[in-house]
């Protein structure tokens, strides 16, 4: 999925079973990040995106939380790791690498940033953090 290119919707679901699909967050700012609880920089990651997410949710500002299962140790360790951690993000399980090879997401973290229009405006492969979360979501306000 290359910056400019408006983003291709795609469902999948919650620790739940619930089916959510990325059209469900059209409209809003969309922060897409691909993870999994094995690698340091998305652990270090996470509390930023909650803080971000919380304090943006009234902004029409989404944070979506992808974890790529099909690389997770064992497919529970993600579940266990946001519990044990207390990591409260909205996550969707892509179990079968479907959603990671439709955006051309070779390894995590990635975040993308989906403007109101549904266009990926930014791809950042590696770590983010809230001040670079903040300044691009400031731009789109």
């Amino acid at each position: 999925m290359k910056v400019g290119n408006k983003a291709v919707d795609f469902s999948l679901e919650d620790s739940q079973g619930n089916l959510t699909s990325l059209s469900d967050f059209e409209g809003n700012i969309i922060i897409l990040n691909f993870w999994a609880s094995w690698c340091p920089p998305c652990v270090k990651e996470m509390p930023d995106l909650m803080e971000v997410g919380k304090k943006y949710e009234d902004n029409g500002v989404s944070v979506v939380a992808i974890n790529r299962t099909t690389i997770e140790i064992q497919p529970e360790d993600a579940e266990e790791f946001l519990e044990d951690e207390n990591i409260e993000l909205f996550v969707l399980y892509d179990i079968e690498d479907e959603v990671s090879n439709l955006y051309n997401i070779p390894g995590v973290p990635v975040t993308l940033i989906i403007d109101q229009d549904f266009k990926v405006i930014k791809r950042i492969n590696g770590e983010v953090n809230e001040e670079i979360l903040i300044a691009e979501i400031e731009e789109l306000l």
